[in-house]
């Protein structure tokens, strides 16, 4: 009998054990408790291109000299109708010419852009790897002498075909090769639809830009009417295109394009929603996307009110090469709409916005640190 009131005694003392646990919880203050369970990650997503346009298109002028007077033309065009172009370096000329470099230096503060394009305008094909790559080393350094950062290159005069010139090319640190190929015009678009990345990085398509008149060259784009199907198909396909011109507007030149129909170019491009961007800007656009994570978290107080949104976007790049800005989109609560809203990292401010409906857009430098969005004070 004693053996059985044992037994029931301690049967009852081990559910008693497990029942413990679970009435301290429901006679805690719910105050305390359940803080990080009003919490809630909301859906967000990083923008294919930045800003959410549509497409992005990159306009390339290899042979257009700094201060010459058709160029001064191009150049107030360009500022006029806030569009900017990217302008090649083949660094030993400007090394030898201060006073162009000066000029590249002062417009690139205006916004233009530019990429490398070899120490010396040679045939790195007909170098050894060796040889290629001590050229390409040698204008990534002068680059980075000027203060320059060095993201992309374009081979001169296309010259970029063999594997052991684009391996060269990586090796001595730049991130992408344009080509220059007359028959790309097939298929010039890049990360069409859902690709986040190019088949390759150092053989980047381009539309050859080139007046009829220089050569009667069928397979490049001659003029603005030829152009524009181009520009439709990029934004069906959500893609990048790089145009590429020489000789603006100067008929002596190597591959001339009339200066009217660049004007008219440009117009066409900026009347529809692309992302004007230098190839640098679009290479770390891609670059940081393809890495990246994000993470949206609204932060709620006792009364179950968003007091902060918690943002973390992290591409694990170095942010001092890196430094490209992604637009992210994420909800936000109702009550925060059209309302005065500011950005913090570290705690101090970094940007202000407000939004008319609870998607919300911004762009942000992707870095391990957490931003954090609260109605303004």
């Amino acid at each position: 009998m004693l053996m059985k009131m044992n037994k029931a005694n301690k049967k009852f003392l081990f559910i008693f054990s497990l029942l413990i646990p679970l009435w301290g919880c429901e006679f805690k203050n719910p105050l305390e408790t359940n803080e990080n369970g009003r919490d809630s990650t909301v859906a967000s997503f990083i923008n294919k291109w930045y800003d959410g346009h549509t497409a992005a298109v990159s306009i390339t002028n290899d042979n257009g000299t700094p201060g010459m007077e058709t160029e001064k033309e191009v150049q107030d065009f360009l500022l006029s109708e806030n569009i900017r172009v990217d302008y090649e370096l083949v660094t030993e000329n400007y090394l030898q010419d201060s006073a162009a470099l000066n000029f590249l230096l002062q417009i690139v503060k205006n916004g233009f852009g530019y990429f490398g394009h070899g120490h010396k305008h040679i045939n790195h094909d007909a170098l050894s790897y060796d040889e290629s790559y001590n050229s390409f080393k040698t204008c990534y350094e002068t680059m980075k002498q000027f203060g320059l950062k060095p993201v992309a290159y374009a081979y001169p005069g296309g010259w970029g075909y063999h594997l052991r010139t684009r391996t060269a090319l990586a090796d001595a640190g730049f991130l992408c090769g344009r080509k220059f190929e007359q028959l790309d015009h097939k298929n010039p678009f890049i990360v069409p639809d859902t690709l986040s990345e190019p088949k390759d990085w150092f053989a980047l398509p381009t539309l050859v830009m080139q007046s009829y008149r220089y050569d009667a060259c069928y397979a490049c784009i001659n003029n603005t009417s030829e152009l524009i199907p181009y520009l439709n198909e990029c934004l069906e396909k959500t893609a990048w295109l790089i145009l590429t011109y020489h000789s603006i507007g100067f008929y002596d030149g190597y591959g001339f394009y009339e200066i009217e129909d660049f004007k008219t170019d440009m117009l066409a491009v900026k009347a529809r929603d692309f992302w004007n961007v230098s190839m640098n800007r679009a290479v770390l656009y891609l670059k940081e996307k393809k890495n990246a994570g994000l993470t949206v978290k609204w932060i709620k107080n006792k009364f179950d009110d968003v007091e902060k949104i918690i943002i973390n976007l992290d591409d694990n790049l170095p942010d001092d090469y890196f430094d490209q800005p992604l637009t992210i989109s994420f909800d936000i609560p109702g009550n925060w709409i059209n309302r005065e809203l500011s950005l913090y990292i570290n705690g101090d401010p970094v940007d202000h916005f407000s939004f008319n409906s609870s998607k919300a857009k911004i762009s942000v430098i992707p870095t391990e640190t957490s931003y954090e969005l609260m109605l303004k004070d």
